[in-house]
């Protein structure tokens, strides 16, 4: 059995471990403060193995003084002296009518390879003659007097069935040889020689004294009425006036005596003629 006053006794007296920890404790904290407060580089500073690299410093380069422009010296110009331009070579002067004659004679051959066109090109007045052609042509005439082709000998040729008189087309031969030479003529040529003598042309026409017309005009209203012919009628009827044959159609009869020309040719030789006719109008208009 225990005793009670030996327990009370150990109660009382402290332990030596008890008084161990708080003494340690305090020594632990006397150290500490030791060291941080007398160390030469305290906790947290840099160490001296670790050495501070210096910044460099880069130097400012000092402005470059500003350069002063240098002066300019003026010079004098040398005085230009106007060149004179060139004077412009005269015109040459135009082509007199004579002149123009024997030019267009010497080339007609460029225009038509017929022998009826040297023929025709030897007379004289050649371009006064061609003038004359376009102005007859232009108000509905056939200038048989003036083309080298004269009028068929051969008799008109109709037809008599007791009832009405009509053309004969037997009869459209006689103007083949026409329509032939006038198809065989060069458009372009003529138009040459048309542009290259227009002068000399104009000053022909110009003696007509008409005011209200050009040349050209006159031309292309003659090749216009050749293009509107009408086709031939062979059933047209005829009936005569002393020697001549008129149509009984006044349609007909009152057409110019050029486009009834056309017509008694036949529509073959008739087409030629005003195929040649579109060509020359054509290349007027274009020129």
């Amino acid at each position: 059995m225990t005793d009670p006053n030996l327990d009370q006794q150990r109660a009382k007296k402290p332990s030596s471990l008890t008084v161990a920890l708080p003494i340690f404790g305090l020594l632990l904290l006397v150290g500490i403060l030791w060291w941080g407060f007398g160390e030469k580089f305290p906790y947290g500073s840099k160490s001296p193995a670790e050495p501070v690299t210096p910044v460099a410093t880069v130097p400012i380069p000092e402005p470059a003084p500003e350069s002063q422009p240098e002066p300019t010296v003026a010079f004098e110009a040398e005085p230009q002296v106007a060149e004179e331009p060139e004077a412009a070579p005269e015109p040459a002067p135009p082509l007199t009518l004579a002149e123009a004659n024997a030019l267009l004679a010497n080339n007609v051959e460029a225009m038509s390879p017929s022998p009826l066109a040297v023929t025709f090109a030897a007379a004289p007045n050649l371009i006064e003659r061609v003038v004359a052609i376009i102005d007859n042509l232009r108000q509905g005439f056939v200038p048989y007097k003036l083309l080298p082709i004269g009028r068929p000998q051969a008799p008109f040729a109709f037809r008599d069935d007791g009832l009405a008189v009509t053309m004969d087309p037997a009869g459209f031969s006689r103007y083949d040889g026409l329509s032939r030479h006038i198809s065989e003529l060069n458009t372009e040529s003529i138009v040459s020689a048309f542009t290259n003598f227009e002068s000399a042309v104009t000053g022909a026409w110009n003696a007509f004294g008409y005011e209200d017309s050009n040349l050209e005009g006159a031309l292309l209203t003659a090749l216009e009425a050749i293009m509107l012919a009408p086709e031939s009628p062979t059933e047209a009827r005829l009936y005569k006036v002393e020697a001549n044959w008129v149509y009984e159609d006044p349609s007909l009869e009152t057409l110019s005596p050029l486009q009834k020309q056309l017509m008694r040719m036949g529509p073959d030789n008739a087409e030629r003629v005003k195929e040649k006719a579109r060509e020359l109008r054509g290349a007027l208009l274009d020129r």
